[in-house]
C-alpha cells in the first residue's frame, strides 16, 4: 500500500523530486553522483567540507552502478527500500516469541507495531505542525534518514541471548553508519531494557559489549564528523548543533499532545511493556525513549543547543507509533482474547486510517508543485556543459551550486556557506577572483581552494555592482566557454 501510494504521488514528475527546490535533496543527490563519478564519498560538494552520511551516498551511488546519470532515478526510488525495510525491520523486531508465547500472536505483534510505525506516526490534531508529516518527511524527503529506521526496529525488540553481543555490536554499528542521530536516540532504550533483565549485569555487560564494538566500527566515520561539525571546536559552533528551527519546536504540545488518539495508545503501549518488562525489557526501554528524547530537546531548546530538532520530532513519533501498535495488541489480547479475526479486522481499519490514504502532496509536500514542471532548459544547458566539459576534481563558482551540484555531481566553492567555520575566507576567494583585476591575486585566490571555472549566474551578478564585474570575460586569465540565458561559464586558463 504504501510503496503504492508513493509511486501512485511521485512516480511521474517533471524533474528529480526537490531538485531546484529543496537544498537537502539537491545537495544529497549531488553527492551520489560525485561519489559515481569517482570522488570520496566522505566529501560534500562544498569542496573542503566533510559529508554527513558518506555511507548513504556510497550505497545510491553503488546501487547505480556507479553511474551518476543513473542516480536520479535510483535516489528518487530509494524511499521504496527504505518503507520496505522499516516495515521488514520492525516485523521482525517485534514478532519474535517471549517465553510460551503463541507464534502467531507474536507475528500479529510484528504486524500492528510495523504498521502503526508506518501509517499511523503522521497523525497530529495541530493545524500548523512545526514539521512536515513524518511518512512525507522521512520516507519522500529524506529517505536517507528513514533508511535507518528497520535497524532501529530490529534493535527495538533485540535480545542479546546466549553472549551474542556481537550480533548487537554489528547492527548498532551498521545503524551508527546509517544515521548517527537514531544511533544516539536508541542507546538509552538498550541499557534501560538491559536492567530490566532478570540477569540484568549479565545483560548490561551485553549491551555495553555491542556498544564498544558499535563505537568502534564508527569510528572512522566519528573523526571524520569531528573535523567540521565538531560543537567544541574552533571559531563559532557549527549550525547543526544550533539550528534555527528549533523555535518551531520550543512548545511541549508538538511533542505530546498533538499525536492526539496515538498517545493514549502509546501510554496503553508502554504501560503493557512494562508490566512485561523481564520478557520485554527492550521493548520498554525503546519505547521510553519517547519521553526521554523528548525531555532533552525541549531543555536543550531553552539553552540554545539542539541538534537537528526535528529528527528528535520524528523520533518521538516513530517510538510513540510503535508503542501505539503494541497497545492495539495488548487490547486485543486482553478484550478479543487473541482472536485471529479481530486482530485481522483491527488491522484492516489501521491501514484505512493510514496516513498515505490521506495524504494531499499539493497541500502537504511543499516540493511536490514545483517538482512535476520541468527545469529551465537553459539550466539544464549549463548542466550538461559541466557535466561533459568538467571533472569532479573541477571546483567551480556559482551562486546556484546547490542546483547545479544534484544536476552535475560537481564540487563549488560555496554552497551552503553558513555552515563553515571558513565563511569570511571563502566569500573572500569568490571577491577576489571575480573583480580583482591582478592576474597573480586572482590566481592565489583560486589556488586556496583550487578553483577552475567560475559560473556566472544571475543571481552572483546581483552580488557585485557592475564594474566589478565589466569586461570579466576580456581579463586575460579567463577564456569564455559557454553562455546562455541562465549564466556564462569562465575557465580560469592555466599559468
Amino acid at each position: 500500500m504504501h510503496a503504492g501510494a508513493y509511486l501512485g504521488y511521485y512516480g511521474n514528475l517533471g524533474r528529480p523530486y526537490g531538485v531546484g527546490v529543496g537544498s537537502d535533496r539537491s545537495l544529497g543527490l549531488g553527492m551520489a553522483r560525485a561519489v559515481a563519478d569517482g570522488g570520496s564519498p566522505f566529501d560534500h560538494v562544498q569542496i573542503r567540507f566533510g559529508n554527513l552520511e558518506p555511507f548513504w551516498t556510497f550505497s545510491v551511488a553503488a546501487l547505480s552502478g556507479f553511474s551518476s546519470e543513473r542516480v536520479p532515478f535510483v535516489y528518487d526510488h530509494m524511499a521504496l527500500l527504505a518503507l520496505t525495510l522499516t516495515a521488514l525491520g520492525f516485523y521482525a523486531g517485534w514478532s519474535r516469541r517471549r517465553g510460551e508465547e503463541d507464534a502467531d500472536e507474536a507475528r500479529w505483534r510484528g504486524v500492528l507495531v510495523a504498521a502503526a510505525v508506518l501509517g499511523l506516526s503522521s497523525m497530529n490534531l495541530g493545524a500548523a505542525p512545526p514539521a512536515p508529516p513524518f511518512w512525507q518527511a522521512n520516507f519522500v524527503f529524506k529517505p536517507n534518514h528513514s533508511i535507518a529506521f528497520g535497524l532501529v526496529g530490529l534493535l527495538s525488540g533485540y535480545r542479546a541471548r546466549s553472549g551474542k553481543w556481537w550480533g548487537m555490536g554489528l547492527l548498532l554499528g551498521l545503524l551508527l553508519w546509517a544515521f548517527i542521530l537514531d544511533w544516539a536516540y536508541l542507546l538509552p532504550g538498550l541499557f534501560i531494557g538491559a536492567l530490566m533483565a532478570p540477569a540484568r549485569w549479565t545483560e548490561l555487560k551485553r549491551v555495553v559489549s555491542a556498544t564498544a564494538a558499535s563505537a568502534a566500527i564508527g569510528a572512522v566515520y566519528v573523526a571524520h564528523l569531528l573535523r567540521d561539525y565538531n560543537p567544541a571546536g574552533p571559531g563559532d559552533m557549527p549550525l547543526i548543533w544550533r539550528d534555527p528551527m528549533g523555535e518551531k519546536f520550543e512548545n511541549p504540545f508538538w511533542w505530546s499532545l498533538d499525536l492526539g488518539p496515538l498517545l493514549l495508545l502509546f501510554l496503553v503501549g508502554l504501560l503493557a511493556a512494562f508490566r512485561n518488562r523481564r520478557e520485554d525489557g527492550a521493548a520498554f526501554g525503546f519505547l521510553l525513549t519517547a519521553p526521554l528524547v523528548a525531555a532533552g530537546y525541549l531543555a536543550g531548546l531553552r539553552l540554545g543547543f539542539a541538534p537537528e530538532p526535528d529528527e528528535g520530532y520524528f523520533w518521538v513519533r516513530m517510538a510513540a507509533a510503535a508503542g501505539a501498535g503494541y497497545g492495539v495488541w495488548t487490547l486485543l489480547r486482553w478484550k478479543a482474547r487473541g482472536s485471529q479475526a479481530a486482530v485481522g479486522l483491527v488491522f484492516a481499519a489501521m491501514l484505512a486510517f493510514s496516513f498515505p490514504g490521506r495524504f494531499d502532496p499539493t497541500t502537504q509536500d511543499r516540493y511536490y508543485a514545483r517538482s512535476l514542471t520541468p527545469l529551465d532548459e537553459d539550466l539544464l544547458s549549463t548542466a550538461a556543459w559541466l557535466r561533459e566539459n568538467t571533472s569532479v576534481h573541477d571546483v567551480l563558482m556559482s551562486s546556484e551550486g546547490i542546483t547545479l551540484s544534484g544536476l552535475t555531481g560537481r564540487r563549488f566553492l560555496m554552497v551552503r556557506p553558513v555552515q563553515t567555520r571558513d565563511r569570511a575566507e571563502r566569500e573572500w576567494t569568490e571577491r577576489q577572483i571575480l573583480t580583482s583585476m591582478d592576474e597573480r591575486a586572482v590566481r592565489q585566490a583560486a589556488a586556496r581552494y583550487g578553483v577552475t571555472h567560475v559560473v556566472l549566474d544571475g543571481t552572483m551578478a546581483l552580488k557585485y555592482a557592475n564594474e566589478d564585474l565589466r569586461g570579466l570575460g576580456n581579463r586575460p586569465w579567463f577564456a569564455p566557454a559557454h553562455v546562455n540565458s541562465f549564466a556564462r561559464i569562465l575557465i580560469l586558463r592555466k599559468p
